[in-house]
């Protein structure tokens, strides 16, 4: 397989971190594949104006190639970033995410969707319980203890409306842990072959854990397969 290598590091000197890139990269490839050439970007994960990234794509697309990635979180910590490459078309593999292909990620980028979809949901009915109370009490006591008597109309929904969101994009997208196991128990649900209980050991076999630090357990891992 021809493959395009990406290494990214934060600052100009985490040299130890490209070489730890470039070792994953090596043991990665068999001895049939080849690189056809290595490009690296030396700027923050937060800057999604990647130029040496760019190129690579470029060229990958021109070569009939795939991108070859170190680590998933070498690409970027920005969802939408990566669900965007997805749909430039070029394939791309993770060397410590194997299983990670565009199909997979897909479904990683449509339940992150629908949880964002759920918060504004359950905004919308938290909204909705306030202003009753406010109209049938004069005023809403949060859960706080703090007494609510007006909305602030738009400015207050939009204010709830980004804090939902913001802290969907840090849970789910800038946490490649989660997002390691969530990819990997999908594809394993994925293929058909494993359910619940197969998935959970699995989990725990390949050394994933919770946000907390723990095994998973099978509640969890139901929890981590519907988003």
């Amino acid at each position: 397989m021809k493959y395009i290598a990406y290494m990214r590091v934060s600052t100009q000197n985490q040299s130890l971190g490209l070489d730890a890139q470039s070792e994953a990269i090596k043991r990665f490839i068999q001895h049939d594949d080849t690189i056809l050439a290595t490009y690296v970007e030396k700027d923050s994960g937060k800057n999604n104006n990647r130029v040496e990234l760019t190129k690579a794509i470029e060229y990958a697309k021109k070569q009939d190639a795939t991108l070859l990635i170190a680590k998933l979180d070498r690409l970027s910590r920005n969802l939408h970033f990566i669900t965007s490459l997805m749909e430039s078309k070029v394939p791309f593999k993770c060397c410590d995410m194997p299983f990670m292909d565009n199909f997979t990620i897909s479904i990683i980028a449509a339940v992150a969707e629908r949880e964002v979809e759920m918060v504004k949901e359950r905004t919308t009915a938290a909204l909705r319980v306030i202003k009753t109370n406010i109209d049938t009490n004069g005023f809403h006591i949060s859960k706080k203890g703090n007494r609510i008597t007006k909305l602030g109309q738009s400015e207050f929904k939009k204010e709830y409306w980004a804090k939902g969101q913001q802290a969907i994009q840090v849970r789910v997208a800038s946490n490649p842990n989660l997002m390691k196991a969530k990819a990997f128990a999908l594809s394993l649900k994925a293929s058909g072959n494993f359910n619940g209980v197969q998935i959970t050991a699995l989990l725990n076999e390949n050394g994933f854990k919770t946000s907390t630090g723990k095994d998973y357990h099978h509640t969890q891992t139901m929890r981590l397969l519907k988003g």
